[in-house]
């Protein structure tokens, strides 16, 4: 079975892009960090970068609704890519596939999460665009 979970931050804004016969397709990176003690009780830790592909609507949805920094889980397949290089080396790398998404729980500005339901109870629009609750936010149900 080729299956991945993964939880993470993007590094950088989603770029979106569209093939010839424009389906959307969009690619970020996400970082997931381990964390772990040490036998000497030392707090040690290892990130690892993941390039992510998104294709058709979520793709979309992904480069309007996210940011650089935001929590994200993904699931998805993981590919492995070959090709030639310009010295006739082979070089390969790996890309998850991402079947879907969800939005983590936003940041506020001292930097602590907080969920939707804290920060309606704060006073605080979910929607910082200002616009009509019936628009589309990251925390609704994602359309797909």
């Amino acid at each position: 079975m080729n299956s991945t979970f993964l939880g993470g931050n993007l590094t950088d804004e989603p770029e979106l892009r569209y093939t010839g016969e424009g389906t959307p397709v969009a690619n970020a990176t996400l970082a997931t960090n381990e964390r772990w003690k040490d036998k000497n009780g030392d707090l040690q830790e290892n990130t690892v970068f993941h390039d992510l592909v998104i294709w058709g609507n979520q793709a979309e949805v992904l480069e309007e609704y996210a940011d650089k920094g935001q929590y994200i889980v993904v699931r998805g397949t993981i590919q492995t890519n070959e090709w030639e290089d310009n010295d006739g080396n082979n070089r390969y790398d790996q890309e998850v596939k991402v079947l879907e998404f969800d939005f983590g729980p936003r940041q506020n500005t001292s930097g602590s999460s907080e969920s939707p339901e804290q920060t309606e109870a704060a006073g605080q629009s979910q929607d910082p665009t200002g616009e009509d609750e019936d628009t589309f936010t990251p925390d609704d149900d994602l359309p797909f």
